[in-house]
Parts: structure tokens; C-alpha cells; sequence
């Protein structure tokens, strides 16, 4: 009931939230509905490279990082972020007049080959003493926290990655049944977020 009352901007005794509060607790509950990608993604990934996987076993807190860095960076969540110009300006001899329609290419920019090394392999390695800078890792968009298009909820997302992965290695078993895992058909790039479309099925699940 608490939790029907907040989506509707009321408290638990039927007052309306002031306006900071409704916002802050939208902005608590949407990156936890959006994580749920990541989830799938994260099952994905194990499956699809078990090597990396079994590491997870036995690498400890800084290779889990790694591993779920590399999933953000490997599986779409936004393919792109859209924008519109506000005032005609020029860019590195692109000129862009007030109104137009543009794409940033998120996924394409976590694959670009100036900035990733074997953009196409999968390899939570990369990520030993890697340099992050504001616009080279943009799954959750780019720039700075404060001022930038970097979703704030970049915290959230990798907290709720972590609680995820730890119970998938040390708290259950399970089998992965057959389905479709193929990269280019299992991925629509159309929508936002970038859904499986098979999603991640597990079954035969036992508590360890």
C-alpha cells in the first residue's frame, strides 16, 4: 500500500509529498526498474563466456567490477541518447542548425576502437588500471554528474549489479535453457531501453 501511495505523490497518510520528495523517489525507483536490463545482461554474459565467468568464482571484488564494467561496456542498455540543437553552431567543420534532431551513439562509442582495444571481444581484463575519463564510458550517458548527461543513478546501477552477481555465484545453481543468445537477433537497437528479446530464462534452480 506504501508503495501504491508513493507512486501516487502521497504519503502514508493520504498528504501529497513535497514536489523535491516525489522527485527524489521517482529518481530512486526508475534506475532500480532499469537495472532489471542489466540483470538479464548480466546472466548473458556468464553464459556466453563461461571463462570469464568461472574467474568470478575465485577473482574476487575487483574482478566482479571488472566483469560487470565490461557488460555495461559489451551489451546496449541505451543504443543512443537523443538531443535537439538549441542554437545553430559549428563543431570540427560540422555545422548544426537550431532544431535539429541528433543522435549520440552510446553503444557505438563504448565499441570505438581509438578508445578500446579489441572493441568486439568481451574482456573484463581491459579494465586493470584503466583511465575513465568523462566521454570514453558512456553507458549511462557522458560528461560529469553535476552538470553533465551522466545518469546519476550510475551508483545505483552498479550496487544493484553487484547484490545481483554475488547471488547468481554464491547462492543458487541453476541451468540455462535453450534460447536464442545470438548477439545481432537478440538485441532490438530500435528500443529503449535495449531489451533482450528473448530475455535470460534459467530453470532447475537449487539454493546452495
Amino acid at each position: 500500500m506504501l508503495y501504491i501511495n508513493l507512486l501516487g505523490n502521497l504519503d502514508i497518510n493520504n498528504e501529497l509529498l513535497e514536489k523535491v520528495v516525489a522527485v527524489e523517489i521517482l529518481n530512486l525507483l526508475r534506475p532500480m526498474v532499469a537495472v532489471s536490463v542489466w540483470v538479464a545482461n548480466i546472466g548473458i554474459g556468464m553464459h556466453q563466456f563461461p571463462e570469464a565467468a568461472k574467474q568470478l568464482q575465485n577473482g574476487g571484488n575487483q574482478y566482479i567490477e571488472m566483469f560487470l564494467q565490461e557488460t555495461r561496456r559489451y551489451y546496449p542498455f541505451f543504443p543512443f541518447a537523443v538531443a535537439r540543437v538549441q542554437k545553430d553552431f559549428e563543431y570540427e567543420g560540422f555545422k548544426l542548425k537550431k532544431d535539429t534532431l541528433t543522435l549520440l551513439d552510446l553503444y557505438g562509442t563504448n565499441r570505438h576502437p581509438k578508445d578500446w582495444s579489441q572493441p568486439e571481444t568481451f574482456l573484463p581484463e581491459r579494465f586493470i588500471n584503466w583511465k575513465q575519463t568523462p566521454f570514453n564510458f558512456i553507458p549511462q550517458g557522458g560528461g560529469n554528474y553535476d552538470f553533465g548527461h551522466r545518469c546519476a543513478g550510475e551508483f545505483v546501477t552498479m550496487s544493484m549489479m553487484k547484490a545481483t552477481i554475488h547471488y547468481l555465484i554464491k547462492y543458487i545453481s541453476y541451468d540455462v535453457p535453450e534460447q536464442n543468445f545470438d548477439f545481432n537477433f537478440n538485441f532490438n537497437f530500435n528500443d529503449i531501453p535495449a531489451v533482450p528479446s528473448d530475455g535470460f530464462t534459467i530453470n532447475n534452480i537449487h539454493y546452495l
